[in-house]
């Protein structure tokens, strides 16, 4: 019954899927991503956030959404943690998590705070470990132009690979590494003791979007 009670609402479709049913979180940006993306770049006031396309379940369809539907999006109940990296281990982050582009992973990158683009004409030149651990990359990296948006300018600038950035995501990844994602060893963690991605969802949706997930997200 407590799952069941209100949060906000939604004039739009957050899709996890095209029209035609094709699952798209896994390697296609998705509005539902950029929420939950967001949701976590705003409540920890880091510079990058990132959310895996596996980690979005379920889609919220526009109207009254329930604790219940969002915890159908982020069932695993995954801790938020925050860390300092720098641009480089975003950068090699961003290349193993797009390293089966165009085919899907889980690892898919709904991103906040950032843009880039991918040459998928490049073979992923990535080499992990026995276990599938993230090394180096040998080769050209398929993710280039990458930008970090500027708190103060409102623009997106440049990444510059030994600046160090505030970057947000779940324990999964920051502390236990998941998809192979070693690059985060030796981050200086900042909060890991915070709340779980559904909690810090509905904060945003009540407190940033004061209940309502509007236009901006349409697309």
């Amino acid at each position: 019954e407590l799952g069941n009670r209100k949060i906000g609402e939604s004039k739009v479709d957050l899709i996890t899927n095209n029209e035609e049913g094709e699952r798209l979180v896994r390697n296609s940006e998705t509005n539902l991503g950029n929420l939950c993306s967001d949701s976590l770049r705003f409540i920890t006031n880091a510079d990058v956030s990132y959310v895996n396309g596996g980690g979005l379940r379920a889609p919220i369809k526009a109207g009254d959404i329930t604790f219940n539907d969002i915890y159908s999006v982020l069932p695993f109940n995954n801790r938020i943690v925050t860390a300092e990296i720098t641009g480089q281990v975003l950068l090699d982050m961003l290349e193993m998590s797009i390293v089966s582009y165009p085919q899907e992973a889980g690892a898919f990158p709904h991103m906040s705070g950032v843009t880039f683009s991918v040459d998928k004409s490049i073979p992923s030149s990535v080499k992990v470990d026995e276990n599938g651990f993230f090394e180096s990359v040998e080769g050209e990296y398929r993710v280039y132009d990458l930008k970090i948006l500027d708190k103060e300018s409102g623009t997106y600038k440049p990444v510059e690979l030994d600046k160090k950035y505030v970057f947000s995501s779940s324990d999964y990844y920051i502390i236990n590494f998941g998809s192979g994602m070693s690059m985060f060893k030796g981050a200086k963690v900042v909060e890991s003791e915070g709340m779980l991605d559904v909690e810090v969802l509905e904060m945003y949706i009540t407190d940033n979007l004061n209940g309502v997930i509007g236009e901006e997200y349409k697309n």
